[in-house]
This record gives C-alpha cells, sequence and structure tokens, in this order.
C-alpha cells in the first residue's frame, strides 16, 4: 500500500472513504451508518448516493461539495492550512504538517494520515 504522501485523485478518493469507515463490501445505508457518508463501492471507486437512489462520483480531492465538510473537521480538531509562497499546501497542527497539491488534496491526505496512526496506535 502507498504511503498517504504519495496517494493523488481516485487513489486518494477511496483511501478517504475507507479512512472515514466505509467499507468495499457494504451498502450505501451501511455505510452511512458507520461513516456518516452513503457511500457505495462500484469498481472502481466510491460514489455517494441520495436519497433518491442517484449515485454521484465520490470525489472529495476535488469535489468542495465532499471536501469541504472534512476541511470543517479539521479546522474544528485545531489544524490550520498554509500556504507559503512558492510552496504545496500544508495541513498543520503540533507536529502534524501534511502536504498536497491544494488544498482538499492536503485535507484528505490528512483525513487518511489521520485513520492510519490510529490504526497503528
Amino acid at each position: 500500500m502507498k504511503q498517504f504522501t504519495e496517494l493523488t485523485g481516485a487513489e486518494l478518493d477511496i483511501a478517504v472513504a475507507l479512512a472515514l469507515g466505509a467499507s468495499k463490501t457494504k451498502t450505501a445505508m451501511d455505510n452511512a451508518i458507520a461513516c456518516g457518508v452513503p457511500l457505495r463501492y462500484r469498481e472502481p471507486m466510491f460514489a455517494v448516493v441520495n436519497a433518491a437512489g442517484i449515485a454521484v462520483m465520490w470525489r472529495p480531492t476535488v469535489d468542495w461539495y465532499q471536501g469541504g465538510p472534512l476541511l470543517t473537521n479539521l479546522l474544528e480538531l485545531g489544524f490550520m492550512i498554509m500556504q507559503p509562497p512558492e510552496m504545496p499546501v500544508a495541513v498543520i497542527k503540533e507536529a502534524w504538517r501534511i502536504e498536497g497539491a491544494d488544498v482538499l488534496e492536503a485535507v484528505c491526505r490528512t483525513v487518511v494520515a489521520m485513520a492510519q496512526t490510529k490504526e497503528s496506535a
């Protein structure tokens, strides 16, 4: 498995869903109970399923509607966002510094890093 710092695009989108507690084998309703998002896995990625059963690709790395709440959660936990000139975006808190090409990529990598840290503890 790749390190969270190497993940981008669809791989990072899937890693975020799994980090939130979604499962590739559960129904959208079961994933909604597990992680708060009604996610359904269909090869090659997750989709968000609304009440009418309409699925939209799960792309928190590029979709602010999906990635924005992840950012809000991190800010509530005391994380900060920094983007010094000519540097990648970084999500920072104490010893944590997670970088990404843009805000959503940095946020998504932080979500995955936090889940990996919990798993190894």
